[in-house]
């Protein structure tokens, strides 16, 4: 399958993207940051021809099945990384994403051989629902990052550590500003896709275990809570950082349930 070698060759490229990101946050090279770009721009084409090469080959509603998630969702993380990519001062994003990128596509290569997605072509709704999941799945973990960043920032800060890393890395401000648009864009599709799965569930006995569903509930509740406390409470930094990082946890054992058996 011609997605193969496009992902093997996207594994790589990840990978060369977080270790160039790294060395531009640590080392004194002026040219890493151009350089990560370009990597980081490869890797997303790479990972997006993948899903394309599935999609023409296999059909598009292949990218919806157990063994093409890990690429869909890469190919949601691509794209999401490529916009926040844009701003200069986000440049420490890239050394996070491009271990996520190399290690979704593993996975999607270490998938069966058979990446067929649901038996019946008709199921407009199940798709929608796979989609969206991915989709704020993939925006919850670009938030998950940087709101690693800023724990880093903000642990340096406390110990005064104004190194090259501290200078290097986005601000606070603009690490928890970014967060909370990705848990709200998250917020959307996965509340959507919450209720088109439910709609399904209601329609269909698919064999599933309830638990995946109260996972489901579960990571929804704790985003809904980091908007919630935000808005209300004024909750930001440190107590937002570590509530979105749990519920990117949550949603990703959601996620690791439905790829698995």
């Amino acid at each position: 399958m011609l997605a193969t070698p496009v992902a093997v060759c996207g594994v790589v490229a990840w990978s060369a993207v977080a270790a160039v990101a790294t060395a531009d946050l640590v080392g004194d090279g002026r040219r890493t940051l151009r350089v990560a770009r370009a990597l980081s721009g490869l890797a997303a084409a790479l990972t997006l021809g993948a899903a394309l090469a599935v999609a023409v080959v296999e059909g598009p509603s292949t990218l919806f099945g157990a063994g093409a998630a890990a690429l869909t969702l890469a190919a949601f993380v691509s794209v999401g990384a490529l916009a926040l990519g844009r701003r200069a001062s986000m440049r420490g994003v890239n050394a996070l994403v491009g271990v996520l990128g190399a290690v979704l596509l593993a996975l999607f290569l270490l998938a069966p051989s058979s990446v067929s997605g649901p038996r019946d072509h008709t199921q407009t709704l199940l798709y929608t629902h796979v989609g969206l999941v991915l989709s704020g799945v993939g925006a919850f973990a670009l938030a998950a990052i940087t709101s690693i960043l800023l724990l880093v920032q903000e642990r340096q800060l406390r110990a005064r550590q104004f190194g090259r890393l501290f200078q290097r890395l986005p601000s606070l401000e603009e690490l928890d500003a970014a967060s909370f648009r990705l848990v709200v864009w998250g917020f959307v599709a996965y509340t959507t896709a919450l209720a088109l799965g439910f709609v399904w569930l209601s329609r269909a006995d698919d064999g599933r275990s309830p638990l995946r569903a109260v996972l489901a509930v579960v990571a929804w509740a704790t985003f809904a809570a980091v908007i919630h406390t935000r808005i209300t409470m004024g909750w930001r930094g440190r107590r937002a950082a570590w509530m979105t990082i749990a519920g990117c946890a949550v949603a990703f054992s959601v996620l690791a349930g439905y790829v698995g058996p």
